[in-house]
C-alpha cells in the first residue's frame, strides 16, 4: 500500500473517530525512527500500543526486532486488518491497551519495551491511567515505555508517575512530523 493510500485511510479513520485516532496524519518516518532509536532487539518481547498504519511497527522491524517477538495492539478493526496483512510475522491484537491481560503472548513482567503511539492526551483520564498501569504490568523491572506526544510535556502527569513509582525523561523531538512531536522514555524509578 502506498504512503498516499495509507494517509488517506488514516484521515478517513480520523474523520470517523477523531478522539480514538488522535491525529489527522499518521506518524512520519522521523518520529518512528526516534521512537525506536533506543530499542535493543533480542532482549525481550516488544509490544506496540496503537499500531495505526504501521509506521512504528515497520521501524521496530527495521531496528531488528524479530517479528516473533513483536505484538501490535490496535483497537480499530480496519487498522488491525491492514496490520495483519502488512506484518504477517507479528502478532496483531485487536483490543484495548487498557485491558490486555489474556490477549498477550508473553508473561506479565516479561516485556522489554512498550512502544506507544496512543494519543494519551486525548484519552479520558481513567483510561489513560489504566493504559499506563497495563504497560507496567507487562514490562520487566528494567523495561521502558516509549511514548510520544504533541506536547513538550510528558503526557503522563507527575501524580500518575509518582503513584506508580515511575520517572519520565524526554529523549528527543522532531519538527519534521505533522504536527511536531516529542518522545519520552518512562521507567520505574531506581
Amino acid at each position: 500500500m502506498s504512503e498516499t493510500t495509507q494517509n488517506l485511510k488514516f484521515i478517513g479513520q480520523w474523520l470517523k473517530n477523531p478522539l480514538q485516532t488522535g491525529a489527522i496524519m499518521p506518524s512520519g518516518k522521523e518520529l518512528a525512527a526516534l521512537m525506536v532509536r533506543d530499542v535493543v532487539p533480542n532482549v525481550g518481547r516488544v509490544i506496540e500500543f496503537g499500531g495505526g498504519t504501521g509506521a512504528f511497527t515497520q521501524a521496530l522491524l527495521d531496528q531488528g526486532v524479530p517479528p516473533t517477538q513483536l505484538e501490535v495492539v490496535e483497537i480499530n478493526p480496519d487498522f488491525a486488518a491492514n496490520l495483519r496483512k502488512r506484518f504477517s510475522g507479528a502478532t496483531v491484537i485487536e483490543a484495548s491497551a487498557a485491558a490486555l491481560t489474556g490477549h498477550v503472548a508473553g508473561a506479565l513482567g516479561s516485556y522489554a519495551y512498550v512502544v506507544s503511539g496512543l494519543p494519551l492526551l486525548s484519552i479520558p483520564k481513567p483510561v489513560r491511567e489504566a493504559i499506563i498501569a497495563q504497560a507496567f504490568e507487562l514490562l520487566s523491572p528494567e523495561g521502558a515505555l516509549i511514548q510520544f506526544s504533541y506536547s513538550p510535556r510528558c503526557p503522563v502527569s507527575k501524580a500518575v508517575l509518582s503513584a506508580h513509582g515511575l520517572v519520565a525523561e524526554r529523549i528527543g523531538s522532531t519538527s519534521k512530523n505533522i504536527p511536531p512531536a516529542y518522545v519520552f522514555r518512562i521507567m520505574r524509578a531506581r
